[in-house]
């Protein structure tokens, strides 16, 4: 999804809110619009975003300043970072900072890829380059964020890296991944269809789990023990059990210094994942993937985790993103629901993720009352969520394709079907827990219509 600023709301241990665990949205708002739900609701956290090579890179084992920071666009970023924090400090927010690709200047990798191996039996031979880019860049915010006058420790929330099973040097779909980090697989699939490593560790998790080792060692030089909540991996989908299992045997392998893993002997107490499909199937109550997500965390590494959904929120119709919330064979919406599939302004991408609540009221009112129930779900499965954050509050006009906001486009792209800009959507209603009279009603504010693709479909 795309990065940006995410408003958040009460702190469950610290201010009264209505179901005690919603906490946040990104904001894509007008300042009116915004400011109309901030009074609703109280916020607690502002989440942000910066590329890991802001600042610095590694020369060998040296730390030194990154060419994008030469450049000027690395701290200008940086900048962008600090002035973000200190607009939080002013609205009494606490920001949570995840770190995302690089910026690709000069050279340095994208997305680092942080470790190599050697044989199935010895998956972790040592870290890459990349590692130690990916080490100083962090360790240089971590740092410099803390003396640009802004007060000594501004940041104690940290995400290790976003959506990491959505790049290919993290999910093993990269051609000859293995190989550019001189493994002798060559880059080539095993029987099981994991690259190059073994059956119990495929090499994309475990390079994303490497991430968490090497912020863990920056953080605690930066900020010593315990002075600081840094968050494991942040998947794209809260469902990805296969994914979230291979992570965290590869956390377990370096956490017990299994034969053949990096040894750590530490591992993560906070958790990070983002979930849409649930609210997005306009199913009441839906929880299930929250709950796999809880009971494989169990499973695998431990129970009484804190657990951070940062991303979730009723997703419209999307082109670009299928998912099981409209199944073609069984025609179902929802992981429990028995319905026909919704028919929304396009119909030849019904099956798509936001088929089942696109331009239908009822379903998003739905689907966003089910955000409220995730918390006492993992809770039912002993793990600890203490913040909720909704992407988006409001979508761009035209978008590129996702919507999920809790107020309609504002106006200056497309021109809206019915001529209404910014209505609150029946989301927005249901986490406000208001009467849903205060919400438009109208299938057209309902739906994603400042995107392309509704628009080639609506000449």
């Amino acid at each position: 999804m795309p990065a940006n600023v995410v408003f958040a709301t009460c702190t469950i241990d610290a201010v009264p809110c209505p179901k005690a665990d919603l906490q946040g949205w990104f904001n894509r708002a007008t300042p009116n619009a915004f400011s109309a739900l901030r009074s609703s609701l109280p916020l607690g956290y502002l989440r942000l975003f910066v590329p890991y090579d802001a600042l610095q890179t590694a020369n060998g084992n040296t730390c030194i300043p990154s060419p994008a920071k030469t450049d000027g666009r690395g701290y200008q970023a940086f900048e962008q970072l600090v002035w973000a924090v200190q607009g939080a400090q002013a609205d009494g927010l606490t920001p949570v900072v995840a770190f995302t690709n690089g910026t690709g200047i000069g050279g340095v990798p994208s997305i680092p890829d942080p470790s190599y191996g050697t044989a199935a039996a010895n998956p972790f031979a040592g870290w890459t380059n990349a590692a130690r880019d990916y080490s100083c860049g962090v360790s240089g915010i971590m740092r410099s964020i803390g003396v640009v006058k802004i007060g000594s420790h501004p940041v104690v929330k940290w995400e290790v890296w976003n959506e990491p099973n959505g790049a290919g040097q993290f999910n093993g779909a990269l051609s000859n991944e293995c190989n550019s980090s001189t493994s002798p697989c060559g880059g080539v699939y095993n029987s099981g269809g994991y690259l190059c490593y073994t059956n119990f560790g495929p090499c994309g998790p475990l390079e994303a789990a490497g991430l968490w080792a090497l912020a863990n060692h920056a953080a605690t030089v930066q900020f010593g023990p315990g002075n600081y909540q840094l968050a494991a991996m942040t998947v794209s989908n809260a469902q990805n059990s296969p994914y979230e299992t291979s992570y965290e045997q590869a956390i377990q392998g370096s956490f017990s210094c299994t034969k053949g893993y990096y040894c750590s002997r530490i591992g993560p107490s906070v958790w990070s994942i983002h979930d849409y499909d649930e609210p997005s199937s306009g199913v009441p109550s839906a929880t299930a993937d929250i709950k796999r997500f809880a009971t494989t965390l169990n499973s695998h590494w431990a129970t009484n985790q804190t657990v951070w959904i940062t991303e979730t929120g009723v997703a419209l119709e999307d082109g670009a993103t299928s998912d099981n919330n409209c199944k073609l064979s069984a025609s179902n919406c929802g992981p429990t629901k028995s319905s026909n599939c919704a028919v929304g302004p396009y119909p030849q991408v019904d099956n798509k993720f936001g088929a089942c609540v696109d331009a239908i009221p009822d379903a998003q009112a739905a689907g966003a009352g089910s955000i409220l129930d995730l918390a006492a779900a993992a809770a039912s499965d002993t793990q600890n969520v203490t913040q909720i954050d909704w992407y988006e509050f409001q979508a761009l006009n035209p978008s590129s394709g996702w919507d999920s906001g809790l107020v309609s486009p504002p106006s200056g792209g497309y021109a809206s079907p019915d001529g209404v800009y910014t209505a609150n959507r029946p989301s927005l209603c249901a986490l406000e827990q208001i009467d849903q009279s205060n919400c438009s009603g109208s299938t057209i504010d309902a739906s994603d219509w400042s995107t392309n693709q509704y628009q080639a479909a609506n000449p």
